[in-house]
C-alpha cells in the first residue's frame, strides 16, 4: 500500500495539515479496532515518503496509534519496505517499528534527485540509518533483497550497512548500494555467498575518485562474484579515451549476466573485435546498457559524445543473439547504406534504446531505412534524450514504428 492514512482511518476519523501529513481528528482512546484487525495482518508491502501522493501519516499520529494499539493486535509486518525521504530530523522513522523477522525487501533512500556537482543535497543519513540498523538487529536473517542510497559518505551508516550485510548475508540474492563506499563495505560484498544481482554506485559523485583506485577494487570484488546474472555499475570518472573498452575486459569471466547495466562517464568508442568478445563472453545476455552519462549521479557526463559508429549495429545483433534490449549512444559521421538481406544478422531484439545519441548527419529518411532494415520486425526504437519529446531518434523511432 502506498499510505498507512486508510489503515490508521479504520481507527479513527483523520485530516490533512498544512504540512499535508495526516493526524487522527479525534481521540481513539474507545476506538473500535476491528476493521483494523482484519485489513493489517494482510498488509505485505508499504511504499512510504513524501513523495507518494501526499499521504503521509505524521509522527504524532503514528505515536498515537502505538501507543493504544490492544495488546492482541500489531502493527503490519509486510514483506516489502519501500521509502525515500528528504528528512533531516534526528527521530525514529516509522518504518522502524514495522521492520520483523517477515521483512524480505527493503529499500530506503533520498527522495531528493542529485543534478550536478555544485548542487547541495539534504542529509538524510540519520533516518537511513536508523532503518537499517533495525534491519541489522534481526534476531534471524531474512532479507533477499537490500537497496540503500546516500549521497554523502557517513561512518555510522557505513558501520550499520556492513552489520545488515553480515546480519543477511546467507539470505541475500540481490543488493543495490549507492553512496561512498570505505575498505569494509567493499570487503563485505565481496564475501556475500548468495548474491546473483549487483548495483552499485561507490563513489563520491562530487569528487569522483580515478579510475586506478577504484578498478582494482571492482575486480576483486567481482572474482568473487563470477556467478552474478545481473549487474549495473555507476562510476563518474574524469573522462579517459581508452577507459571505457578497458573497463569492459574486465567484466568478461562473467560468463552468467543476462543484464549489464553501466553507467561510466567515459568515451565509448568500440570496435567490431570487441563487440564479438563482449558474444562470446557473455552468451547468455538479454539486456546490454553502455551509457556514458550518470543516474544515480544526474547529468554527469552528459557532455560526453559518442564515438561508437552506427554501422556496428548488427555487430551487436550478429554476436549477441539472445539480446533482447540494446542501449548505447551512437553517432553517424558518413552516410548510412541499407544492407543487403543476405548481410543482416537473424536477431531477437525487441528494443533498442538510442541514450544520448546526437542528430545524425544522415538524413533522417537514409536511417530509418537503415534500421527497418537491420532491425527485426515489431523491434521499437526510442531515446530518452534529456527527457525532450521531438528528438531526431524519436522522429526515426515514430517513423519505424508506422512502417
Amino acid at each position: 500500500m502506498e499510505s498507512l492514512v486508510p489503515l490508521f482511518r479504520l481507527v479513527g476519523p483523520m485530516h490533512q495539515g498544512t504540512d499535508k501529513n495526516w493526524d487522527f481528528s479525534e481521540p481513539i482512546q474507545h476506538a473500535g479496532w476491528s476493521r483494523y484487525a482484519v485489513y493489517a495482518p494482510r498488509i505485505k508491502s508499504i511504499r512510504l515518503g513524501e513523495v507518494f501522493y501526499g499521504k503521509r501519516v505524521s509522527n504524532q499520529a503514528f505515536r498515537t496509534i502505538v501507543d493504544h494499539i490492544p495488546p492482541h493486535l500489531e502493527l503490519p509486518r509486510p514483506w516489502h519496505i519501500f521509502t525515500l525521504t528528504s528528512s533531516t530530523m534526528a527521530e525514529t522513522p516509522q518504518e522502524v517499528s514495522m521492520i520483523s523477522q517477515s521483512l524480505r525487501n527493503l529499500l530506503v533512500g533520498p527522495s531528493q534527485v542529485f543534478r550536478d556537482q555544485s548542487q547541495s543535497v539534504l542529509d538524510s543519513s540519520f533516518y537511513i540509518r536508523t532503518i537499517v540498523e533495525a534491519a541489522a538487529m534481526l534476531p534471524e536473517p531474512s532479507l533477499e533483497t537490500l537497496n540503500v542510497g546516500c549521497y554523502d559518505r557517513n561512518a555510522a551508516l557505513l558501520e550499520a550497512f556492513t552489520t545488515c550485510l553480515t546480519k543477511h548475508s546467507s539470505r541475500l540474492s540481490r543488493l543495490t548500494a549507492t553512496f561512498p563506499f570505505n575498505d569494509q563495505v567493499w570487503a563485505v560484498i565481496s564475501s556475500l555467498p548468495n548474491l546473483r544481482a549487483l548495483d552499485i554506485a561507490p563513489l563520491d559523485i562530487r569528487a569522483p575518485a580515478l579510475p586506478e583506485e577504484t578498478l582494482p577494487k571492482i575486480r576483486t570484488l567481482l572474482e568473487h562474484h563470477l556467478l552474478l546474472r545481473t549487474l549495473h555499475l555507476e562510476l563518474p570518472f574524469p573522462p579517459e579515451e581508452s577507459l571505457y573498452p578497458r573497463f569492459i575486459r574486465n567484466l568478461m569471466g562473467l560468463r552468467g549476466l543476462q543484464t549489464l547495466i553501466l553507467h561510466v562517464t567515459s568515451p565509448l568508442f568500440l570496435f567490431e573485435a570487441e563487440v564479438q568478445d563482449m558474444g562470446a563472453s557473455w552468451p547468455r545476455m538479454r539486456k546490454l546498457q553502455l551509457s556514458t552519462s550518470g543516474s544515480w549521479s544526474g547529468k554527469v557526463g552528459y557532455n560526453i559524445a559518442p564515438r561508437t559508429d552506427l554501422s556496428l549495429l548488427p555487430s551487436f545483433l550478429s554476436h549477441i543473439p539472445y539480446l533482447k534490449e540494446l542501449c548505447i549512444p551512437l553517432a553517424c559521421k558518413q552516410s548510412v547504406a541499407t544492407p543487403l538481406p543476405s548481410q543482416v544478422p537473424v536477431s531477437t531484439l525487441e528494443l533498442l534504446d538510442l541514450d544520448n545519441s546526437p542528430t545524425l548527419e544522415a538524413s533522417r529518411e537514409a536511417v530509418v531505412a537503415y534500421l527497418a532494415a537491420v532491425l527485426p520486425r515489431g523491434a521499437h526504437v526510442r531515446d530518452w534524450n534529456l527527457g525532450l519529446i521531438q528528438t531526431f531518434w524519436a522522429k526515426v523511432g515514430s517513423d519505424l514504428a508506422s512502417m
